[in-house]
């Protein structure tokens, strides 16, 4: 019985430094001088008690150099996933389930839109996007710490290109543009009855802001004034 006990208990804290050792590996260093390429001078990256980092450099390629460096230090699996949401690449990791939502993200093409912009910068929007590029790569080859859904999943992250930047800002505009089946229909309103006809059924906005009058106004509190002697 004292064996069986000694055993469990051996189990438990091999089980337990295990799992304290699979956790460390999460953390990536935030103290300590790294030494990496994509970079013309030192860049100092200073993160406070809460988190907040500030990036001191002598250029701003360099600025963005550490700007992407601490984004992949802070949210690698973030940028991961969103990089894989515009890119239709979810099932990969996540399962046949998900094989129909990368169809349409794939059909509506934001990695498609994100590679032609690509192709239409001028040099220097790509050499911001090539520091910021040089930043996340220079992480994830001089710090093996990964956030843990990389472990649970088993992903190795590839590395980051100009496009992985650009397709986040495609479907954030696809976001952002919750009034885009309104304004068709008010083109096709527009082509079929003509613009004065249009604006009837359809009323613009105005210019200035909207508000709503209000008769409340909060209640005065009275102060007793206090009697010195």
């Amino acid at each position: 019985m004292r064996t069986a006990l000694r055993v469990l208990a051996a189990f438990v804290l091999v089980s337990l430094l295990a799992a304290a050792v699979l956790v460390w590996r999460t953390f990536p260093k935030i103290r300590g001088t790294v030494h990496a390429r994509g970079h013309a001078a030192a860049v100092r990256i200073e993160t406070d008690s809460r988190g907040v980092p500030t990036i001191r450099a002598s250029s701003i390629p360099d600025a963005i150099f550490g700007l992407g460096y601490v984004h992949a230090r802070d949210r690698l699996w973030q940028m991961e996933f969103e990089r894989r949401v515009g890119s239709g690449r979810l099932s990969e990791i996540l399962g046949e389930g998900l094989i129909s939502t990368d169809r349409f993200l794939r059909t509506v093409g934001f990695r498609r839109a994100a590679e032609l912009t690509e192709s239409h910068l001028s040099a220097e929007a790509r050499g911001i996007l090539d520091a910021y590029a040089a930043g996340v790569n220079a992480f994830l080859a001089e710090d093996s710490a990964r956030p843990i859904e990389f472990r649970i999943l088993r992903v190795t992250p590839e590395p980051w290109t100009r496009a992985d930047t650009l397709v986040w800002g495609k479907m954030m505009a696809w976001d952002l543009a919750g009034n885009a089946r309104g304004e068709i229909r008010r083109a096709r309103f527009i082509e079929a009855v003509g613009p004065e006809r249009a604006g009837e059924l359809l009323p613009r906005a105005g210019s200035e802001p909207t508000r709503s009058p209000s008769s409340w106004h909060p209640p005065r509190r009275r102060v007793k004034a206090k009697s010195r002697c």
